[in-house]
């Protein structure tokens, strides 16, 4: 996982924060979980679990 910088950046006066996240030696698959994808999805990165990522934006957006 690469993130740009340690803190999500905002623009002054913007509207919304953006971070982008990037995951590295995975395929088409979830981040972090543990069901085995189908052959021919790659690899299941476990550098970062999405679905505490995701939900961790939700329960943090207003």
């Amino acid at each position: 996982m690469w993130p740009l910088d340690a803190a999500p950046r905002s623009a002054p006066g913007a509207a919304a924060t953006v971070q982008l996240l990037v995951v590295h030696d995975a395929g088409h698959t979830w981040p972090g979980s543990d069901v085995a994808p189908p052959q021919g999805f790659g690899p299941t990165s476990q550098a970062l679990d999405a679905t505490d990522t995701i939900l961790d934006f939700f329960t943090t957006a207003p």
